[in-house]
């Protein structure tokens, strides 16, 4: 009796453990994902700015076409160089966002395979014989809220992956306009 005791005992510390490593890996998934998060608004700015100014650009290189100036001829120079300039900072920004997703990829995993782990722990402890020490028991509710969480970052990180997707399909519409812009002046 007393030796199933300090087996159980010994099986409880074990959880008690694995329960402590499970909610750090936990946490440490969060935590990338935030930084994934902070990444994607970074670079969302950053395009945003990088449209207007190209949006800027193309304005003025439709007044300038008026223009058959010298100088007007030299400005459109310099508008196409800035285009080019533009076109490579968006192909570097493409790169970006697919690190970044890649990135996110990974520490979904993660996050799922940490989720997984917990739940088997959970389940694992509750179907062991000694239930009646229940301080160090995982209430339900508790795990329901885990998992809530979890869901909504998973479905936080999948909108996430959307919204790059439809910025990369606005930087080529970008890039399509500039490219048309850079033949039409190239013709005036």
């Amino acid at each position: 009796m007393k030796k199933n005791e300090v087996e159980l005992q010994k099986d409880l510390q074990i959880v008690k453990g694995t329960r402590r490593d499970l909610n750090d890996k936990f946490l440490a998934a969060k935590e990338i994902a935030s930084k994934r998060e902070s990444d994607c608004r970074k670079l969302k700015m950053e395009r945003n700015n990088l449209k207007k100014r190209a949006d800027g650009l193309s304005k003025e290189m439709k007044m300038l076409r008026i223009s058959k100036s010298a100088e007007a001829a030299l400005e459109i120079e310099n508008l196409k160089i800035e285009i080019i300039r533009l076109t490579r900072e968006n192909s570097d920004l493409e790169e970006q966002v697919e690190v970044t997703k890649s990135e996110k990829r990974d520490a979904l995993g993660k996050l799922e395979a940490t989720c997984l782990a917990h739940q088997q722990s959970v389940v694992s402890y509750q179907q062991s014989p000694d239930k009646k020490s229940s301080g160090a028991r995982v209430p339900e509710q508790r795990v329901e809220e885990l998992e809530s969480v979890v869901f909504s970052m998973t479905e936080y990180l999948n909108a996430k992956e959307m919204q790059i997707e439809t910025l990369k399909q606005v930087n080529r519409a970008l890039v399509e306009d500039m490219d048309e812009v850079v033949d039409d002046t190239v013709c005036v």
